[in-house]
């Protein structure tokens, strides 16, 4: 039974990308692969996940890299070490903003380490074909693949016609930002738009719903000082089950700004 390695962010805390890894590790792919793991949700454990990593006994490391200058600087350190113990490499990207950060963000040499890294890969997933453009010329055609995301059966709301129908009879629209608060992710874009809908006097009409977590005190608290002045905005901090289940039945209109870079 071939072992594979999970190099990756697990909950918690629950966000898109540590529920997409547990869903992943918890899958009947564990009948067919002796799988482990190495979380690597808190960076202060730098040391102790390169201790891991010397130790790995598996043939094969699935690993899920960081779109943060800072974090891509400790992905190439944990590139180096796997590929210093020879191990299969296959990196997932969960988002469209990779190939932005090497090619515009980083330095040179940055730059350098992550094409000269990526192009010893065995593979490379992206989310969808819209993003396949992530590892062009960075890796051969036959060695990007897709894997679209996929939703929990317990997170499956109300259908589109109940939808509609509550749209319909509705006096309120409820519309609904749910993911970590990040710039590329379009969170600031949608609290402007909350704040042009109070502007027209509209504010009976649209309420805006903010849930997620933020990774930096700073911009909490200015996204709480924002929105002190919008009577129709809610935040709801980090939600996970009934709590989420109940937001996303509550709203007629999910709004998600991601930026794609080409």
């Amino acid at each position: 039974m071939k072992s594979i390695c999970f190099l990756a962010q697990f909950p918690p805390p629950i966000h898109g990308l540590s529920k997409a890894v547990d869903t992943l590790f918890k899958s009947q792919l564990k009948d067919k692969y002796k799988f482990s793991k190495i979380d690597i949700t808190n960076n202060k454990r730098i040391i102790y996940t390169l201790l891991e990593l010397i130790k790995c006994r598996s043939n094969v490391i699935y690993f899920t890299p960081s779109q943060t200058k800072g974090g891509n600087l400790r992905d190439l350190l944990f590139l180096k070490f796997i590929q210093w113990r020879r191990k299969q490499c296959i990196i997932h990207i969960h988002g469209g903003y990779y190939r932005q950060l090497v090619d515009y963000d980083c330095t040179f040499w940055q730059r350098q380490m992550n094409y000269r890294s990526v192009s010893r890969l065995v593979a490379g997933i992206v989310l969808g074909h819209s993003l396949h453009s992530i590892f062009e010329d960075m890796l051969p055609n036959d060695k990007i693949f897709v894997c679209p995301n996929c939703v929990d059966d317990e997170y499956i709301a109300k259908s589109i016609d109940e939808k509609i129908k509550d749209i319909v009879l509705g006096r309120i629209l409820h519309i609904l930002y749910l993911s970590n608060f990040i710039d590329s992710k379009g969170y600031k874009e949608v609290i402007e738009l909350a704040r042009l809908v109070q502007q027209t006097g509209n504010n009976d009409k649209f309420v805006f719903h903010f849930a997620g977590k933020f990774f930096g005190t700073t911009e909490k608290e200015d996204f709480i000082s924002t929105i002190k002045g919008l009577n129709n905005v809610m935040y709801h901090g980090t939600v996970s089950g009934q709590a989420k289940v109940d937001l996303l039945n509550q709203c007629q209109i999910f709004i998600l700004l991601t930026e794609i870079f080409e």
